[in-house]
């Protein structure tokens, strides 16, 4: 039976997508040593965006603290424009780091005598947990977001009392008192992803 070509491209499609999406496992130790360099790369810059993101929610919580409706909103507004900038990078580090842990799952799972599986393994495992410190950080700055929102929204309202202010910001103090306590335990495990990264390039070396 012919297949006709527009059928066969269909058929293809999905299976180039996976390939490409997958990742794969790696075979050398030069391919290795060099997507370790590209890891800790991307764990360093991470670390730095970790501090400066803490620095920034202070600022954030001192700003909203110190807001009453006789000033001006747009402070905050620029301030907020700036937080989002810094989440887009961190979320790209976060990205990045994922996909290169996938390539080091599979190449533990091929289980090879040429390569340091046991800190690989470290490496990955410690990896899981910072993975996990992202997905709880951005549950609770999804509720801070939000708040931070409706606050902008009914802020340049008559209706929008200084009083319904300040609960608002007290249980946006909350939050941001939540995102704090969870950029510190996620520098404490991304100190410990480091360690593992330059485990593993000292055993490739």
């Amino acid at each position: 039976m012919k297949i006709s070509k527009k059928i066969l491209v269909l058929l293809l499609v999905p299976i180039l997508f996976l390939t490409a999406c997958g990742g794969s496992a790696i075979t050398t130790k030069s391919s290795l040593i060099e997507q370790t360099k590209d890891f800790k790369v991307s764990i360093n810059k991470q670390d730095k965006l970790l501090s400066s993101l803490t620095k920034e929610i202070y600022s954030n919580q001192d700003s909203f603290r110190k807001l009453s409706k006789k000033d001006a909103y747009e402070g905050i507004t620029a301030e907020l424009e700036d937080r989002k900038e810094m989440l887009a990078k961190l979320t790209d580090e976060v990205k990045l780091q994922a996909n290169i842990t996938e390539n080091f799952n599979k190449t533990i799972k091929q289980d090879s005598k040429n390569f340091p599986i046991d800190e690989l393994k470290s490496l990955t495992q410690s990896e899981e947990i910072i993975q996990m410190d992202s997905t709880t950080f951005n549950q609770y700055l999804d509720k801070a977001t939000n708040l931070e929102k409706t606050i902008g929204d009914s802020f340049g309202k008559e209706d929008y009392t200084q009083d319904q202010l300040d609960t608002d910001v007290a249980l946006l103090n909350q939050y941001y008192g939540s995102l704090s306590q969870q950029l510190e335990i996620w520098q404490v495990n991304v100190a410990r992803v480091k360690q593992n990264t330059n485990n593993l390039l000292k055993m490739l070396n």
